[in-house]
């Protein structure tokens, strides 16, 4: 667990606008990610065979406001995941005595509400929250990071956790992405 110590740090940090960089969180940035991670092993009686299968995010980030150092921003996001649900030949039986069944599907849109970071002349941290609709009603929090390689194009990484109900049983998954991030 991270001690409170390190959590102030990181915050002061973060709010801290006075690093003398010449970036700006930028108008509207572009991203296009690949992630995997664990998930939820069931939801009440039902269990799951395996995790989600791996997850495509593509996003657009509208920054409000004008430039600086430290802005909030609009994050307006579409995710598919990669390969279908196959529907298994065997059962595989599960502690609860039923068969244990796929994943629910994480393909869908979501919008939500972040703050972005500059963190010298080639790096952005974000955070951000917000909702969607895959199969079901969703809800989502996530950091994110770039670097920037050149002009306009960044390479990325994502750590999200997604959750929501599946017959009155919370559900989630938390997939760390990385991908590119293209800049305005």
């Amino acid at each position: 667990m991270i001690s409170r110590f390190a959590l102030a740090a990181i915050v002061v940090t973060f709010l801290n606008g006075r690093d003398g960089s010449a970036q700006m969180v930028p108008l509207l940035a572009g991203e296009l990610s690949v992630g995997h991670g664990p998930a939820s092993e069931h939801a009440g009686d039902q269990w799951y065979r395996k995790p989600p299968a791996p997850m495509v995010r593509a996003g657009l980030a509208v920054r409000l406001g004008g430039a600086g150092h430290l802005r909030p921003v609009i994050l307006l996001e579409h995710s598919f995941q990669l390969g279908g649900h196959a529907v298994p030949a065997v059962c595989y039986m599960s502690p609860s005595g039923r068969c244990r069944g796929e994943f629910p599907e994480t393909t869908g849109h979501s919008i939500g509400l972040g703050v972005r970071r500059t963190l010298g002349w080639r790096g952005l941290l974000g955070v951000g929250a917000g909702a969607g609709w895959y199969e079901r009603p969703v809800h989502f929090a996530e950091v994110d990071a770039s670097w920037r390689i050149v002009s306009r194009l960044a390479v990325m990484t994502e750590l999200r956790h997604i959750y929501f109900s599946v017959d009155s049983h919370r559900v989630w998954s938390r997939p760390l992405s990385f991908g590119v991030r293209v800049t305005w």
